[in-house]
């Protein structure tokens, strides 16, 4: 502890005096002073309205059944016990889905006709792209009906088998015009040979 504190006492008498930071000491300031919230008492006292505590008129609630495979087909969807619980309104799968255009890719300099960050198809056909990809929507009065009908719902698969290596991949791979509105290749020059043609090189620690 001695040499620690030796040490400590060294180095504050070779490094030169700081000038005090205006803000962290100003007297009366608000940083690392104590602040009360403004609704803090309200939300622990359980005055707070929530989002969840504002009742819509006719309002369902939905939730997505998810595939459990990552590729393969759709055999068959079973959702007569999810139909049978109080509360069911409908569920959509591929089967009856309407038929919808493949979004656009993102793309920051056009937000007017709608992006996502993928155009694979949801629910319009019987094929499976990725693990947990939506394979169903059931629609109930309350939330929790909705959970419950979602967690009855039966879905067969004919699995297939996912390409799981990056390597893999690689020689299907296929160069896009453009990502985010940007070119899809970065150029970076040669370091080393810069330096070995420079005029004046400065190596310094």
């Amino acid at each position: 502890m001695s040499v620690m504190r030796t040490v400590i006492e060294t180095v504050a008498r070779v490094l030169p005096a700081k000038e005090a930071d205006p803000l962290m000491h100003k007297p009366g300031g608000y940083i690392g002073q104590p602040l009360g919230r403004v609704d803090g008492a309200a939300k622990v006292t359980g005055q707070a309205d929530f989002t969840a505590d504002v009742a819509l008129d006719n309002l369902a609630h939905a939730v997505l059944v998810h595939s459990t495979i990552a590729k393969g087909r759709i055999v068959r969807v079973d959702t007569s016990a999810a139909e049978a619980t109080p509360g069911f309104i409908a569920v959509m799968t591929h089967e009856n889905a309407p038929q919808m255009k493949a979004p656009h890719l993102i793309n920051v300099m056009n937000t007017r006709t709608g992006f996502a960050a993928s155009d694979l198809p949801t629910m319009q056909d019987d094929t499976v792209h990725w693990d947990g990809q939506a394979v169903a929507v059931v629609l109930a009065e309350t939330l929790e009906q909705a959970e419950h009908a979602a967690s009855l719902i039966h879905v067969e698969y004919e699995a297939g088998t996912p390409t799981l290596s990056f390597d893999d991949l690689k020689a299907n791979a296929v160069a896009p015009d453009e990502i985010v509105g940007e070119r899809p290749e970065v150029t970076v020059g040669d370091a080393e040979n810069a330096f070995a043609q420079a005029e004046v090189i400065v190596d310094r620690v």
